[in-house]
């Protein structure tokens, strides 16, 4: 079980006049008389002290497989996609965004991996491509441990300057209008998705990112809203409402989680109270003139901190059908030579093969000395698929505790396989020849 952690960031006021005090990770609201908790509270930090804070920790689990989210909320205005370096910023102004994308691919330059990016905006409850032309009707899909959004172009990305050069195209695509509270207003949330899969021998490790700037939450009087500036403000207040609600019900443990009431809950049903490792940005204001909308911010990232997410790795075999079945062939088949090689054990520490029952040494040479070929064949084979089993334990007990979902890699199964027939077809007057050795070395003594 994994806490969502929540950041705040406060944005300065101009005027001097401040809405809240800062001590170490608590924020208080004098005139309130409010106190909130939090993972970390930052002010004046650059973009980049901030990103190494917040959401740098949480690569090392990326490239394990574990999906991610990172969330912005906050009221219009707050310094949400300044945060999150959803703009055009690539400089020391460049937000979590650009560095967590220059990281991951510094990051796996030297290791076998696939990185595609997907931009989604959420516009008056209908979903829209952000890196497609097109007006693709897109619809939501979900299963027991994800959704996703069918019909939704993806590009491959090769490089952090491939991946910005994407980004922007989509920014490009977003709706942004001005408003009372904010020349630039974004009209829509728009949602990031960066899948990471890395190779190694047989073993794909996948991640999903989220990565989601919300719309700002908006008082309709304060922006003076009109037309479809009110309709666009009321959707994006009908929407973050719904969000509030799935946090709420989270928070307080209850059974029946209302992820369904809207698009954005839906898609981000896995980030909360889901599979996903999951950072909340709080953005709100310093400035008294906001000060409901800030104590509204604070009170729903304090309860966001209670929901408790199941981070689970995604990782899967490489191997095709064929490789699969002949890796459960060969499992069954080195069941099988464990339980002869008992039984040959059992047997030498009994009796030796010239020692039989005096029945026995009365079959004639020739039988006798077709049997003593064929155990002697047995004890050798057994001496090598012995050796091939402990050389396999050792791989299977790495895997097992690496938690990989399969025990024999495809080169190991390849070569024990090779092994196996080689044993087999063993040339047989070879082995009669060492039998016959032996058997004259016996009767002589």
């Amino acid at each position: 079980m994994s806490s969502i952690k929540v950041y705040i960031r406060v944005r300065d006021d101009e005027t001097g006049d401040v809405a809240t005090n800062i001590n170490n990770n608590i924020l208080s609201v004098p005139q309130k008389q409010l106190l909130f908790d939090f993972d970390g509270i930052f002010k004046s930090q650059t973009q980049d002290d901030f990103y190494v804070s917040t959401v740098a920790p949480v690569l090392s689990e990326i490239f394990t497989g574990v999906n991610a989210t990172i969330l912005a909320y906050g009221a219009t205005g707050s310094g949400k996609t300044y945060t999150m370096g959803t703009d055009s910023h690539v400089d020391a102004e460049a937000g979590l965004v650009t560095r967590l994308v220059g990281d991951i691919f510094t990051n796996l330059s030297s290791k076998r991996h696939e990185i595609s990016l997907s931009m989604l905006e959420i516009y008056n409850e209908e979903l829209k491509d952000l890196l497609s032309a097109k007006e693709n009707m897109l619809f939501l899909r979900e299963d027991a441990h994800n959704v996703s959004v069918e019909n939704l172009s993806s590009r491959r990305v090769t490089s952090a300057s491939d991946f910005l050069e994407f980004m922007h195209q989509g920014i490009a695509r977003r709706i942004v209008s001005s408003t009372a509270m904010n020349l630039q207003s974004s009209r829509s949330h728009c949602i990031l998705e960066l899948k990471i899969s890395i190779y190694k021998e047989d073993l794909k490790t996948t991640s999903l990112i989220r990565l989601v700037d919300l719309a700002g939450s908006e008082r309709i009087r304060r922006t003076h809203a009109e037309g479809d500036r009110l309709r666009e403000g009321i959707n994006i207040n009908q929407g973050l409402f719904a969000l509030g609600q799935v946090i709420n019900k989270l928070s307080e443990n209850q059974s029946h989680i209302p992820y369904r009431d809207s698009k954005l809950t839906r898609i981000l049903k896995p980030s909360l109270g889901g599979n996903s490792i999951t950072i909340m940005i709080a953005c709100c204001s310093n400035s008294i003139d906001n000060l409901d909308e800030t104590i509204n911010t604070l009170r729903y990232a304090s309860k966001a901190r209670r929901i408790r997410n199941k981070p689970t790795k995604n990782i899967s075999s490489t191997l095709n059908q064929d490789s699969l079945v002949i890796v459960n062939q060969l499992q069954q088949r080195i069941k099988q030579l464990e339980c002869e090689l008992s039984v040959a054990q059992a047997q030498s520490h009994t009796k030796h093969p010239l020692c039989e029952s005096n029945e026995e040494n009365q079959e004639p040479p020739a039988k006798r000395m077709a049997i003593i070929s064929k155990k002697h064949e047995a004890e050798i084979r057994d001496e090598k698929i012995v050796s091939k089993l402990q050389a396999e334990s050792q791989n299977q007990n790495f895997a097992e505790s690496e938690g990989y979902p399969i025990k024999f890699s495809k080169a190991s199964c390849e070569s024990l396989q090779g092994q196996l027939k080689q044993d087999l077809q063993e040339d047989a007057e070879e082995v009669c020849h060492r039998s016959y050795l032996d058997y004259v070395s016996s009767s002589s003594s």
